[in-house]
């Protein structure tokens, strides 16, 4: 079980990659940003989140998996 909510982690990071590099590059082009600066802070967040999850004394139970920002769905289709 570990294993597998590893892979899940190791994925939602996977995933979640292009979306913080693209708003950096948006930042430093002085560009409009896709996110808000409040959807960037709540992806980090997120992402550190998945990164502290196998030290958790909880992992690798599936009920305390960081919860994603209920926007990131439609985001990374």
């Amino acid at each position: 079980m570990k294993n597998r909510e590893r892979a899940i982690r190791d994925r939602a990071l996977l995933l979640t990659d292009p979306l913080i590099s693209r708003h950096r590059d948006e930042v430093e082009a002085e560009r409009p940003t896709t996110l808000t600066a409040e959807q960037y802070k709540q992806l980090q967040g997120y992402r550190q989140d998945l990164r502290d999850w196998p030290e958790s004394v909880q992992f690798p139970a599936i009920e305390y998996r960081p919860e994603q920002p209920a926007w990131l769905a439609e985001l990374i289709q």
